[in-house]
């Protein structure tokens, strides 16, 4: 958990670091600027370096709104633009950085790179802001500055504002609007404006580039008044006490920039980043202050002001200068190569050594001022730990009065850093100010040692590295380390392998190793306090390997620890280490400065023990005499001294139980070892190590036992029929040794094969050769999962003859002989057949020859049973089954079937039969008479006939046919009757011949009626029906006529309303025979100014009294479409238009025929009142019910009866609809 949160502590480091980085590249690393490079903070308007920044704001849009950047984790600069204008084509304002163009200048002066002008050299990337080509812009500008103390934000002061030409200026016209490319600005509250900075390229119009002061020295302007301009001159204006800007403007003819920045200096420390970012503001300034007047000035000839930062509160001399970006690396003297060397108040090589387990306290000293009127702190830290940051334990301070030089001693005693303290590079950090700085309690690292004061230094220093303490002793050839003291052969490895000496901690990580020396010695140096494992092996581990990796198996067969020595100085412990050596001693570091020596091991040869092995079968013990293969290479084995290692535990036992498996035993007289295994177990028992001495006490490595126990199976038998394969669990009288074992088969059958059908079930499928009956066997082994076998056991199998049965049919009271080993295969020959159990319904006999008569019960039909054995070899079959069938025929059943002329129709004629004893089989139908009149096919599978009657024949037919049932019984013949029925056609067709009005204004149509005879046979009691009220609806008609045009009798009653039928019943047609007949109707438009569509319907029977019917189709033949198809039924149409009432403007009544009376088309059905008058007004004429008659004659006056003369008259007519006509019409002869 510490480790974790150390991590994130330093995490926070890097990040903090980061934002300090990011942000205080704004300062130049260098220039011609001097001091001042380190000093000026240039605002850049890249949104990367910024906290935040105004909507719609980036590198390309410098806008109005607050931007901030955050220079530190507690110091941050906020600006504010306001009042904005732009002008020009494509107005905006845009980041810059100087150098991009030659003779920008600022780059030179303050420089990011430090590489010369015309060698790459670039200012503070983005701090331009620049007009795009043609352009103006226009802003005011507020810049402040905050630094966190103790989480609260208090602005401060610094000495003043700048604005530098960051890009050249060319030269505008000489007269007139003035200059193409300036900059400018106005300072409040009457601050007048120096000349901070100026650079001169040397050419020979320099002096052109001007500098104009107006308005009491508040407002300055930078151009240049000589073409092309460009000079390499530049100027950076200064404004001292500003906090804000007014009216900064700038136009270019191409690009020009400025850039605004203010003087904000600090010291900053130099140790590794990891230290996070110390700085202190540098609050004091020494200046000069030279304000031009107003007027027009060559920048080139003209001063500058000094501004140099000095601190109030500083640690040694008063030489602080700013660092910018600041240097921070791994020999923290990046702030003493930079500028001044203020980081020389201490020289680390002078102070005394430190050691991780010293006795004495660490005492540094060195000088601190204070110029001002409140006290100031000076904090130190030392990371005696080395963890890269600075805690609140490893810091010292004092305090430094008001307006006082004095040399501090800070004390760091010894038990402050004792426990913590390791080897290696020691940082410090000394840092001075009159600002309360405060540490967060809840985390590790103090915020005191980093961030940035209001005033005071900031001194890192490396001093001399902390030197650990070493651990040394010797390796002996020695066979009794435990007996007085550790001596011997010096040893530096053993059997040719190099010995090494490791230090551990306590999580068990090596630390240190070195190999040991050719004299026995080794030495491990520069180690940190604490409490260690020193462990000797032949193992090459690597620092930062386990302890685990180093002690197993740490010396080669033969070579055993005799004993250890704890060494001098060891705070753990002095003389031999007590207990069973094992190359491991426990060391821990004292605090008296002192080295830990003499820390010794010893190492024997020991007796080899020989690996064993033991072998059992299933619940039976084993004994093993392991010491009989031992030996010791310099004395004899001690066989009271045989110990067993537990697996379970490692310890040293008698006795050791392998749960699930048995229990190891020692005779501690012989060194025998017996195993008894459990009632269950078998296959591999957990090997056993043990151990046996010598007889000058030393243990052999130990050596393993070995054991098996074979699993024991129980010999099996079974029976299986002749030709057939039988499946044996063998392992299902196997017992204990049945379980998680495998079957294998060792031998196979003499008379058969073996397959294993499932190992792990013991199911063993046997084949008998073919045709074999009699015995035959095979032995299989058990095989336990780990892959130990059984002995042989052994399977006995019979093989039997096996008959197969038999079934036969008879007819009713018909004996049978049925040959029964016919189909038994190799199993019946040479075998004696043996009646078994006996028939319901009948008997047998076993006949000489093996045959066997089976003879049924009088009038029985149905199926009976009986049974018999066969043998062979001695070996008796199991019984076999006859089946007799005493079979009944089906019974075949009449059948009929209707169909008409010419068309063939299919019968089931079985459909309706009845199966004996057995079912019918379709496929054995049979005629047994062909019809008279037609042709037969029989479907072979199903047995149906399809019966074709003879051309255009009629009437009846008959066939006879028998069937079989699947036994082959023949049913009885069944008889078949075909009725062949005529088929009828009659077709009509109607056309229209002619619709013709007449003179009243009706419509005479004429209809050609066509019927036809399209069948087969003759057609009787023709009609033709046509129900003209069904056409003509709401119209007036009269059939005028209706004849035939051939041998048809028509129906002279005909009126096509109340009678509709246009035929006599006598009427007929032979086939094929075809007739006309023609109507006239006369119709009186009533509605009109339709068409109307008319159908005829014809109906006739033929001979056999089937009746066709046909609807009519428009035109003169039934059949249009295709010959002998009537189908089509198309109304026939006709259209009629009522015309309006036509008054004739005279007439004609001179007995010609034409035009003889007067005639009023379009009346209709209505009523009409016809007046005629003469000239003289006299009426000669008048009816009250006119019917188109009037011929002329005169009806009222004195020539009632006599012709009118010729002449012209006046009518008047009415309508019974109230309609009235009057006019003149002409009457001649």
């Amino acid at each position: 958990m510490t480790k974790n949160y150390l991590f994130k502590i330093i995490l926070l480091f890097v990040v903090l670091s980061g934002v300090f980085t990011r942000a205080s590249a704004q300062y130049a690393i260098g220039g011609t600027a001097d001091s001042l490079a380190k000093a000026v903070y240039w605002l850049t308007w890249d949104p990367a370096k910024m906290l935040s920044a105004p909507a719609g704001a980036d590198a390309t849009h410098i806008i109005n709104g607050t931007y901030v950047w955050q220079f530190s984790p507690t110091v941050r600069i906020t600006a504010i633009i306001s009042n904005e204008t732009l002008s020009g084509p494509n107005p905006a304002m845009i980041a810059y950085t100087p150098g991009l163009y030659a003779r920008d200048g600022l780059n030179i002066m303050y420089s990011s790179n430090n590489l010369p002008e015309f060698g790459g050299s670039l200012g503070v990337p983005n701090c331009g802001m620049a007009t795009t080509n043609g352009g103006t812009v226009t802003f005011d500008i507020d810049v402040k500055v905050a630094i966190n103390i103790n989480g609260v934000y208090t602005d401060v002061v610094y000495p003043g504002m700048v604005i530098a030409d960051a890009e050249s200026i060319d030269s505008g016209p000489t007269s007139g609007a003035g200059p193409s490319e300036y900059i400018s600005g106005t300072a409040p509250n009457a601050i007048k404006w120096q000349l901070l900075n100026k650079r001169r390229a040397g050419n020979a119009g320099d002096d052109h580039y001007k500098m104009d002061i107006s308005n009491s020295g508040t407002a300055f302007k930078l151009y240049v008044d000589l073409a092309p301009g460009n000079f390499g001159v530049q100027a950076v204006m200064f404004a001292h006490g500003a906090r804000e800007l007014k009216n900064v403007s700038m136009k270019g003819t191409g690009v020009t920039a400025l850039a605004v920045g203010f003087v904000l200096p600090f010291d900053l420390g130099d140790a590794p980043t990891s230290y996070g970012i110390a700085g202190n503001y540098i609050d004091k300034f020494v200046i000069v202050d030279n304000f031009p007047s107003d007027g027009t000035y060559a920048v080139i000839n003209s001063t500058t002001t000094p501004l140099s930062p000095k601190p109030t509160v500083f640690i040694g001399s008063n030489n602080v200068d700013p660092d910018g970006n600041g240097i921070f690396g791994t020999a923290a003297t990046g702030d003493d190569l930079s500028g001044a060397n203020d980081e020389s108040s201490i020289t680390p090589s002078a102070l005394p050594d430190i050691k991780v387990n010293q006795q004495n306290d660490v005492v540094i000293s060195f000088p601190v001022t204070n110029t001002k009127s409140v006290p100031a702190t000076i904090y130190g830290w030392l990371d005696f730990n080395r963890d890269g940051f600075f805690s609140p334990d490893e810091l010292m301070t004092a305090t430094v009065p008001a307006a006082s030089t004095q040399t501090v001693t800070l004390l760091y005693t010894n038990a402050s850093f004792i426990n913590k303290i390791k080897s290696g590079p020691l940082y410090a950090r000394f840092r001075i100010t009159t600002a309360t700085l405060a540490d967060d309690p809840s985390t590790t690292i103090d915020e005191r040692s980093t961030g940035f004061a209001s005033d005071g230094e900031t001194e890192d220093y490396k001093l001399k590295d902390i030197l650990g303490l070493s651990i040394s002793g010797s390796v002996f050839h020695d066979s009794d380390g435990a007996v007085g003291g550790i001596s011997g052969t010096p040893l530096q490895s053993v059997s040719s392998q190099p010995l090494y000496a490791y230090l551990v901690d306590n999580t068990n990580t090596i630390v240190n190793k070195v190999a040991v020396a050719a004299d026995g010695t080794y030495v491990l140096p520069n180690n940190n306090n604490g409490t260690y494992t020193l462990a000797i092996s032949v193992n090459n581990v690597a620092i930062g390997g386990t302890l685990s990796a180093v002690t197993t198996a740490n010396l080669p067969s033969g070579w055993a620890p005799s004993g250890e020595t704890y060494g001098i100085n060891n705070a753990a412990n002095t003389g031999i280490e007590a207990g069973t050596p094992n190359l491991q001693i426990q060391v821990i570091t004292s605090g008296k400065s002192q080295d830990i020596t003499g820390v010794n091991f010893g190492i024997e040869q020991t007796p080899a023990a020989g690996n064993d092995t033991g072998s059992t079968i299933i619940g039976q013990p084993v004994t093993v005499d392991v010491t009989a293969n031992d030996t010791d290479p310099d004395g004899t084995i001690n066989k009271t001294t045989v110990q067993l290692v537990d697996p379970s535990d490692n310890a040293k036992k008698a006795s050791v139980t392998i749960p699930g498996q048995g229990t190891y035993t020692v005779n501690s007289t012989t060194g025998v070892v017996t195993f008894t295994p459990t009632a269950t177990f078998s296959g591999k028992a957990t090997p056993i190590s043990y151990v046996i001495n010598d007889n000058f006490g030393a243990t052999s490595p130990p050596a393993l036992l070995s054991i098996i126990v074979k699993p024991f199976g129980v010999n099996d038998k079974d029976v299986t029929p002749i030709n057939t394969p039988v499946a044996t669990p063998v392992k299902t009288n196997d017992g204990n040794s049945a379980t998680g074992t495998t079957v294998a088969v060792v031998t196979g059958p003499t008379h058969g094969t073996v397959a294993v059908t499932d190992a792990s079930t013991g199911l063993v499928t046997y084949t008998p050769a073919s045709g074999y009956v009699g015995t035959d066997s095979y032995t299989y082994t058990l095989t336990t999962a780990d892959g130990i076998v059984s002995d042989p056991i052994t399977v006995t199998l019979t093989v039997k003859p096996v008959g197969v049965n038999d079934a036969v049919t008879t007819p009713v009271n018909t004996p049978v002989t049925t040959t029964v080993t016919s189909n038994d295969g190799p199993s019946g020959v040479g075998a004696t057949v043996t009646a078994g159990t006996p028939p319901a319904h009948g008997t047998i006999v076993v006949n000489a020859d093996g045959t066997i008569t089976y003879t049924p019960a009088t009038g029985y039909t149905g199926t009976d049973t009986y049974t018999y054995t066969i043998t062979k070899n001695g070996v008796v079959s199991d019984p076999i089954t006859v089946t007799v069938a005493i079979n009944k025929p089906p019974t075949a059943t009449n059948d009929s079937a209707i169909t008409t002329t010419n068309t063939p129709v299919s019968i089931d004629i079985l459909q309706n039969d009845v199966a004996g004893t057995s079912d019918i089989d379709p496929t054995t139908v049979t005629i047994t008479q062909q019809p008279a009149h037609g042709t037969l096919s029989v479907d072979p599978a199903t047995g149906k006939v399809l019966y074709t009657p003879a051309t255009d024949y009629s009437g009846t037919d008959v066939f006879l046919y028998t069937v079989k049932d699947k036994n082959g019984n023949v049913s009885n013949v069944a008889t078949v009757n075909v009725i062949i029925n005529d088929k009828p056609v009659i077709g009509v067709a109607k056309s229209l011949v002619s619709a013709n009005r007449v003179s009243n204004g009706s419509y005479d149509v004429t209809y050609l009626v066509t019927v036809g005879n399209y069948g087969n046979s003759a057609l009787n009691s023709l009609s033709v029906t046509d129900d003209l009220t069904q056409t003509f609806r709401g119209e007036n008609i009269k059939v005028k006529s209706i004849k035939a045009l051939g041998s048809l009798v028509v129906n002279s009653s005909y009126d096509g309303s109340a009678n509709i039928e246009m035929l006599q019943p006598s009427s007929s047609l032979a086939k094929g025979q075809v007739e006309q007949l023609q109507v006239v109707v006369n119709v009186t438009l009533v509605i009109g100014n339709t068409t109307y569509f008319n159908t005829a319907v014809g109906r006739a029977t033929s001979p056999l009294g089937i009746v066709t019917t046909d609807q009519s189709t428009d035109g003169v033949k039934p059949d249009p479409n295709k010959t002998g198809d009537v189908s089509p039924n198309t109304p026939t149409p006709v259209k009629l238009e009522k015309a309006d009432q036509l008054i004739p403007g005279g007439f004609s009544p001179n007995g010609d025929g034409v035009n003889d009376k007067f005639v009023i088309e379009g009346a209709g059905s209505r009523k009409m009142n016809l007046e005629i008058y003469n000239r003289w007004g006299n009426r000669v004429y008048r009816n009250g019910d006119y019917k188109n008659d009037w011929d002329g004659k005169c009806t009222e006056g004195l020539h009632i009866g006599s012709d009118v003369p010729v002449g012209t008259y006046y009518y008047i007519l009415k309508f019974d609809d109230n309609s009235r006509y009057a006019g003149f019409i002409t009457i001649t002869r």
